[in-house]
């Protein structure tokens, strides 16, 4: 507990802006700071930020260095001397900065908050309107008046908010925090999801613990109840967005669940960053909303085009990431018990799999390539060997105008060629 309790004071000693710290806040920061169990070396970072200007106005105190008369206070006499001050004066002021970067008051760590809120029934809560079906198991919402400290964000207080358990496996790495915040005006409302430690991973599953088949991942609690409702797949929702740097669901899952065909869900925003961690993976795909907003997602399209839609966009995306591993190992008794190969062109051209043509340039290789592909699109031997007939689809990936004037060129070849069987 006074682990987590100086990291959050530490949070917030920092976000306290130095330009109008007076001698009097110097000394109540430095008790404060020092109760919370703040590092001495952070506390002298801090004290270093205020303006020169300022700090000369304290020459005339009681804590003033003497070997230099008139540059400011001692910071170590009044870390080692002052009385200690309520921690709560490091939020307050850090309240009234405006700057302090959405850390959540958990002095007790994510267990003691997590128990608080699971006491009392998430239900009736307004995130949860309209998603019917949403797993309440282990979620809960803090409070709005309780006999114990609330956690709070930036200092207010965080009474009815939503807490959902965020997990890596079975271990508790984080909460993800819901807010709603009402309109007055129109009557609207609106969602604030943030995880309570910022940086950390951790994700929420939607379904049956995943092993194989497709896993949808995540960028908020709204997308995957959508794509878990939309499909009935696995969908997980992650702490931290594709574009975070600290971002590693999709390895962690990969990690736990080498079988699983990964789908990250991603907004236009996030859709590059999404590729990339794709590209450093095996069997992950992208989906992403195109000529959408930048912040389109999954829960959007289920809003406004239905389950129809998402479902089949979902679905689609699956083919791109393989199920299950990339290669095979086999026995001698697979091997023993293995189908022969089907060939498209008997005993030279199999009907699935790789083939090359290699040789010098020009020695009509594209031509030789044209010529076997029409025999098996027409369904007649080619040199003697039986062909199996299926559609030709021929990719002129060196351009098709030297393609035209390669098959002119090749005329004459082919008559010669004709004459002379396959070896």
């Amino acid at each position: 507990m006074l682990q987590q309790t100086a990291i959050t004071a530490t949070a917030a000693l920092r976000a306290i802006p130095t330009q109008f710290i007076t001698l009097d806040n110097w000394k109540t920061v430095c008790g404060a700071a020092r109760n919370a169990g703040v590092d001495y070396e952070v506390f002298m970072n801090w004290t270093d930020c205020i303006p020169e200007a300022t700090i000369q106005k304290w020459g005339m105190t009681d804590y003033v260095d003497e070997e230099q008369p008139g540059t400011g206070a001692d910071a170590l006499q009044g870390w080692l001397h002052l009385d200690d001050a309520e921690v709560d004066v490091l939020y307050k002021m850090a309240d009234r900065g405006g700057d302090w970067p959405g850390h959540w008051r958990a002095d007790g760590g994510l267990l003691t908050v997590l128990k608080l809120a699971q006491r009392y029934d998430p239900s009736s809560h307004d995130f949860l309107e309209g998603k019917p079906g949403f797993p309440l198991d282990g979620i809960g919402v803090l409070p709005e008046q309780s006999n114990v400290k609330n956690p709070r964000l930036a200092g207010r207080q965080a009474g009815g908010c939503m807490v959902v358990p965020m997990r890596d496996g079975d271990e508790l790495v984080n909460l993800q925090i819901v807010q709603i915040r009402h309109n007055w005006d129109d009557g609207t409302t609106s969602t604030l999801s943030v995880p309570l430690l910022a940086g950390e991973g951790g994700w929420f599953t939607f379904g049956s613990a995943p092993a194989d088949g497709v896993v949808y991942v995540c960028e908020s609690l709204e997308s995957a109840w959508a794509c878990w409702r939309a499909t009935g797949a696995t969908a997980v929702a992650s702490s931290l967005p594709f574009d975070h740097v600290d971002c590693y669901v999709a390895s962690d899952l990969r990690s736990s669940f080498p079988s699983a065909a990964l789908v990250l869900v991603a907004s236009p925003r996030t859709s590059e960053f999404a590729h990339d961690i794709a590209n450093d993976l095996d069997t992950v795909a992208v989906l992403n909303f195109t000529k959408e907003a930048p912040d389109f997602s999954a829960f959007d399209m289920l809003k406004r085009d239905g389950r129809a839609v998402l479902k089949k966009l979902l679905e689609n995306a699956i083919p791109a990431a393989e199920t299950g591993p990339r290669f095979a190992l086999l026995s001698g008794a697979d091997l023993a018990t293995t189908k022969p190969s089907e060939w498209a062109i008997d005993g030279v051209l199999p009907a699935s799999g790789l083939a090359a043509i290699y040789g010098p340039s020009g020695v009509g290789k594209s031509f030789f390539a044209l010529d076997g592909v029409t025999a098996i699109a027409e369904g007649r031997d080619w040199f003697g060997h039986h062909t199996s007939a299926r559609p030709i689809v021929y990719a002129a990936l060196e351009g098709q105008p030297g393609l035209s004037s390669g098959c002119r060129r090749g005329s004459s070849a082919k008559a010669a060629s004709c004459r002379s069987p396959f070896a």
